[in-house]
């Protein structure tokens, strides 16, 4: 007997199925301490776990062969955001006046080593998005770059919640955005530039979810 489209699909697709399902069940579970008062503190220490988690997870699904130039880039953008950041924190001249919280982990210049990784995370997620459409390479670097802007918009709104940064004077700069889409930007070219291939079915998914966990938790609170 033929099995069914949508059972040979399942068949297929076990382990991706699997983790989508410990994803949604992760971030509702997210969603519910961190808008509880009672238990958002406890939240706030499974941050950095959560980033380290969603970090393998992407590695789990990574159906390109890891080459040495890709390695490159990506230890480049790593490193790039992190030193961004450092300067950010030290000057206030790229984002504006932030300092870093506690639930990110060890910092090093005031800032949490995990924050270039992050950067990573959201450049891959994001340019995987326009990966498989036939558009003009510039399209697709402006199209990614402007997703992690307005991924950024939803952390904003949820970052001081969760004790992962504070913006000095209370509310987000409109430097901050302009800044995000230039730095987006130059790692969306460095990616195309290097001809890196992202074949990931796991990374749009989780770009969804992390952007609606940040959107939900800022419409509950606020």
């Amino acid at each position: 007997m033929r099995k069914s489209y949508s059972a040979l699909f399942i068949e297929k697709n076990k382990v991706l199925i699997s983790s989508c399902i410990a994803l949604i069940f992760f971030y509702i579970m997210g969603i519910v301490t961190v808008t509880d008062p009672q238990t958002r503190e406890m939240a706030t220490l499974v941050i950095l776990p959560g980033l380290i988690a969603n970090a393998l997870l992407l590695m789990l699904f990574f159906r390109e062969k890891l080459t040495s130039r890709s390695a490159l880039v990506f230890a480049l953008i790593a490193i790039a955001g992190f030193a961004i950041e450092v300067v950010g924190v030290q000057t206030g001249d790229i984002f504006g006046a932030y300092s870093y919280g506690d639930s990110l982990g060890i910092k090093i210049a005031e800032t949490p080593l995990i924050i270039g990784i992050n950067w990573l995370l959201i450049t891959y997620m994001s340019a995987s998005l326009y990966e498989s459409t036939n558009w003009h390479t510039g399209l697709k670097v402006g199209a990614a770059a402007l997703t992690m802007v307005v991924y950024d918009m939803a952390m904003e709104a949820s970052a001081p919640l969760l004790d992962m940064w504070h913006w000095q004077q209370g509310k987000v700069p409109a430097q901050n955005y302009i800044a995000w889409f230039i730095v987006a930007y130059i790692f969306q070219t460095i990616l195309h530039k290097a001809d890196v291939k992202i074949n990931n079915p796991i990374a749009p998914l989780l770009l969804l979810f992390q952007f609606l966990f940040f959107l939900v938790i800022a419409m509950i609170i606020h």
